[in-house]
């Protein structure tokens, strides 16, 4: 859920720079780096490992 929530606010974030021509570049990178994870994820749990997902906030314990 932390996971979620923290890539969410990241990517809308990065759509709202896209008023100042960041999110151009952002907003793409950070899909791509968000599909990423979740295919690793998915890879480490079908082989039985725990994943720890990187770049995540601890909001809900």
């Amino acid at each position: 859920m932390n996971f979620q929530i923290t890539w969410t606010v990241l990517l809308a974030i990065a759509a709202l720079s896209m008023l100042v021509l960041i999110g151009l570049l952002l907003l793409p990178l950070l899909a791509l780096a968000w599909f990423a994870l979740i295919i690793i994820a998915i890879l480490r749990a079908s082989n039985d490992r725990v994943y720890d997902y990187p770049l995540t906030l601890d909001l809900i314990s």
